[in-house]
């Protein structure tokens, strides 16, 4: 993606090979350094610019497997 420009009440969508593509909406998910690379119009830029101010930090990420869906079979309510 090259570029996205506002149109009407929707966008158009500008691709690096010279395609476009007009859309209702974007839902854009980038690497933040790549966000930079993007041109996007100046109200969304100035949105884009508050992901500078993200703090970063560790992550513990925990995998439950189990051998049956036991979560489909039980009627109470889930609460983690």
């Amino acid at each position: 993606m090259k570029a996205i420009d506002c149109a009407g009440v929707g966008a158009i969508v500008r691709c690096a090979n010279g395609d476009t593509h007009e859309c209702d909406a974007v839902v854009l998910t980038v690497p933040l350094p790549l966000l930079e690379e993007i041109a996007l119009p100046s109200m969304e830029r100035e949105r884009a610019a508050a992901a500078a101010y993200i703090g970063f930090g560790n992550v513990i990420k925990i995998l439950m497997r189990f051998e049956t869906r036991w979560w489909l079979d039980d009627e109470r309510i889930l609460l983690i």
